[in-house]
Formats: C-alpha cells, structure tokens, sequence
C-alpha cells in the first residue's frame, strides 16, 4: 500500500520537530544546571581557610560545636540557627570540593568529600521531616489539596526553586524536563501584579504583600526579588527564561523598593525602613536578620539589568552600588504613594520621611514566632525621619510602644501587647 506523500512529509516533520524540541530542552538543560552551579559559587563563602576550620572542628557525629541546634519550642522558627549555620558550612565545603576560587586546594579531595558525607549524614539521620530525597519532599507541597497558606508569595518561589533543583539532579543528574516546566511556570505565575487587597504577591503601587495584607518590601519582599533574579539569571537564554511580562512585573517591585531605602553613611550601609520589616523590626543589628541592612547582591541587579536591559533595576544598582554619603543615596527625590499599601515616602537631598497608616486594605504589622509582640500599633500614622541614618538602630528595646512616632492613638488606649485578635 502507497503511503500519501503529505502524511509521510508530515510524518517526518514532526519527528524531526520533536527531536529539536528534545534537543532544544536538554540544551537548555545543560546551560541551566551550569549556571546555576556558577552562580551558587560565589556566594558559597568557600575559602581555604574556613573549609580547613570546619573540616577540622567536624564531630565525629557530623555536627559543630558552635552551631546552635536547639529545635522545638526553644528555637528561633524564621532563620533557624540549626538549618542555616549546618548547611552554609556544607555549602562552602561542597563549593571547594567543586573547586571554588580561593579554595582549589581542595577541589576533588577525599578528606574533604568525607566530611561532606558525615554532616549530610547526620541531618538527614536526626530530622524526621527529612529524608535523601529532600528537594523532592519539599516541592510536593505544591501537589496538596488545598495547597497550605504558606505556599503563597515569596514562599512560591522559595518552594519552586527547590523544585528547579530537583529538577536538575533527577533521572542521574539528566535532568527531568516535566518538574522543570512545572517549577518555572509556578515562578512566572507568581511574577504578576495581584490587584486584588489582601491577596499576597506584587502590588500595582510597586509595594510587597506577605501574610493576607502586611507590606513586606524589606523582608519576604525581599527575598522573593532575590530568589527571582538569581533564577532569572541561571534561566538566562534559555527556554525557561521569564517573558516581558514577568521582567516588567520585577522592575515594578525594584522600582517601588528603592524608595523604602535609607543609608547610614557612617556604617557605610543602606538599610530597611522599619515599616516594610514588620515583626523583623524586633532584631537588632548584631542578629543580621532585616534590620541589619538590605542584603542582596547589588551586582546581580546589575548584571541581570544590563541583561534585560531593565531600566530600573539599572536605576537601583548605580544608586545603591556605591557606598553612601548621605541618607538618601542616589539621590532619590520627591514623594511616592503606595496606595496599596496606606504608605508614602517623601525624600529630600537630606532627609527621608515615611508613613504609615491602616485602612480595611491593608493590616497592621504582626507578631509571629513571638517576634514583635508590642507592635500593635505600627501603622496608627507612624512616622519615621532619617536624617543621619542611625537615627532608630537598636532602640527597639527601650521603645516604647504606645508612643510611636507619629501615632494617633490614646495611651494605654489599647492593649499592645501580642494577643490572637491582632496576631492572626
């Protein structure tokens, strides 16, 4: 029997077409999962120094002595010491291992490939929740039903990046296209403008949802744009990169954080306003967490701007690249209102103000893990004025908490402390 020439034709397009698509993906693949390990290496810490240290002060039972592993109801919940000071020693080791600048000494050796195995060892032996599939096991959050509360905003892209990392390490490290699509079609479903009051994500005003209406520029905001860019810049000219879409939502969120930023030239540092670190605003300095500065990687900002060529988060690079001379960097001046948010910002050459009220938009700020249980108040016309800086570091501890700035509300008037009709 004569085939149709068409069909035949056809049939062979269509192989052919599967096969580049096929090819196009495990390209794709490979320029991803390289990336992504170039990317991980310098921030890794790795030196030959500090993987000597902790090689040397590893226990027998895979732990150190100066991590604090305290779990339970004694534990720090956000940033948990355990999980942070145990893997970011394991990072730094496995970037040597790998043969990170400043520490190629150690790339490919077995001492420190076996000190590796016994911290892993241990956590994966001594927390329940874990197992060798970890990255696996956390993005199945993504398949319950109803997905968890904490699935939304930031934590998306915190789940979903997981799942990129899984992604690329199953089938042996051949990589599994299907988690892939799935992981970055979560990231770009979540880089888009939430109109909606009290639905967590980016907001039209450029502000940052966390937590059903709390503004979070300086903290899960963040973070979120943080995990975005890195991403993005692992994904770069690849199929999984975001589209116009998605980099215009991002440089909305750049553009409306700049304003929430004021300097201390003194520490030479740029910092938070304290009204977009909600319950963070009970750290101080010394713990690191939101209140200690801005974090981030101003480079990646950059590279990923010129990358896109992004406007703002241009802008934000050149403006907060440098280390500042005065409280408002850049400068940045002129007044801007997050409406979204009940918030507005008003910059000078000199001086940076910023407010903050309530409406049936937004909530006030909370308290969560005990964290800013007196903060009942920080959004009853707060006012904050930054003319040196340094104007509000750690004076949380002698606060007090009916009289903030600029409030408008009758002293002992109402009870500030941490109760479940303001926490929840």
């Amino acid at each position: 029997m004569v085939k149709n020439p068409f069909q035949v034709c056809q049939a062979v397009a269509v192989t052919l077409l599967a096969c580049t698509q096929a090819d196009d993906a495990q390209d794709s693949i490979q320029m991803l999962y390289e990336q992504k390990v170039a990317s991980i290496i310098p921030w890794s810490g790795a030196t030959a120094e500090d993987v000597q240290s902790y090689i040397s002060t590893l226990k027998g039972d895979g732990t150190w002595a100066e991590v604090n592993y305290a779990t339970g109801c004694d534990a720090q919940r956000a940033n948990w010491p355990a999980g942070v000071g145990h893997w970011n020693r394991i990072l730094a080791m496995a970037a040597a291992y790998h043969g990170a600048p400043g520490a190629e000494e150690y790339t490919k050796n077995p001492e420190l490939r076996g000190a590796i195995s016994r911290a892993m060892e241990y956590w994966f032996a001594n927390d329940f929740r874990n197992c060798t599939h970890i990255t696996a096991r956390a993005y199945t959050v993504f398949y319950r039903d109803p997905q968890p509360s904490y699935s939304a905003g930031a934590n998306t892209m915190e789940i979903a990046s997981i799942g990129i990392t899984a992604g690329l390490l199953e089938n042996n490290r051949t990589g599994n296209t299907t988690r892939l699509f799935d992981a970055f079609e979560r990231i770009h479903n979540g880089l888009v403008i939430e109109n909606e009051d009290r639905v967590d994500g980016v907001k039209p005003d450029g502000s940052f949802h966390q937590h059903i209406g709390i503004i979070y520029n300086g903290n899960y905001g963040a973070v979120y744009a943080s995990n975005v860019r890195a991403v993005e810049l692992q994904a770069r000219n690849t199929m999984f990169q975001a589209n116009q879409t998605g980099r215009d939502v991002l440089g909305l969120l750049t553009e409306g954080t700049r304003w929430m930023i004021f300097s201390d030239p003194v520490a030479g540092k740029h910092y938070w306003d304290y009204t977009v670190v909600p319950r963070f605003i009970a750290f101080a300095l010394a713990d690191n967490q939101a209140t200690s500065g801005i974090g981030g990687n101003i480079t990646e900002i950059r590279v990923l701007g010129d990358a896109w060529n992004q406007a703002q988060m241009q802008r934000f690079a050149r403006d907060l690249g440098p280390v500042p001379t005065s409280v408002n960097a850049g400068p940045l001046i002129g007044n801007r209102m997050f409406w979204n948010s009940d918030y507005m910002v008003h910059r000078t050459k000199d001086t940076i103000t910023t407010l903050k009220l309530i409406s049936s938009r937004t909530k006030t700020s909370e308290c969560v893990n005990t964290q800013n249980p007196y903060g009942f108040h920080l959004s009853d016309g707060v006012m904050y004025q930054y003319s040196t800086g340094a104007e509000y570091h750690d004076m949380w501890a002698t606060f007090d908490w009916n009289l903030a700035p600029g409030s408008t509300t009758d002293y002992n008037g109402a009870l500030v402390q941490m109760t479940l009709v303001w926490r929840l």
